[in-house]
Formats: structure tokens, sequence, C-alpha cells
């Protein structure tokens, strides 16, 4: 990965981060449409954490 695709998985990553806070503390009603979302949402930024925790603890190539 190159240092420009890190920094872009990096701001997708805070991104996802920010909405799923943003989410939170709109404090919506518990519905089962915002809880579909919220999983969703957390999914993503889930799914993102992995990928950057992955490349940031990949041997280097050195």
């Amino acid at each position: 990965m190159t240092d420009e695709e890190f920094a872009q998985l990096t701001q997708d990553y805070i991104a996802a981060t920010e909405a799923r806070l943003a989410l939170i503390r709109a404090d919506i009603p518990a519905t089962p449409e915002a809880r579909i979302v919220y999983r969703e949402v957390a999914e993503r930024e889930w799914q993102l954490g992995q990928a950057w925790d992955a490349e940031l603890n990949r041997p280097s190539a050195d």
C-alpha cells in the first residue's frame, strides 16, 4: 500500500468513526430502522479499522 493509499484509508477510518459518534450524539430513538443504520455504520468503521490495523502492523519491506 502506498503512503497515499494509507493516508486515504486513515481518513476513511476517521470519517467512519465520526459518523458513528454523530449517530450516538444525535440521540435518535432506538427504532428498528435506526438500529440498522447504526449497525451498518459501525460495521463499516470496524472493517476500515481492521484494514488500517493490518496495514499498520504489516512487516516493512526494508
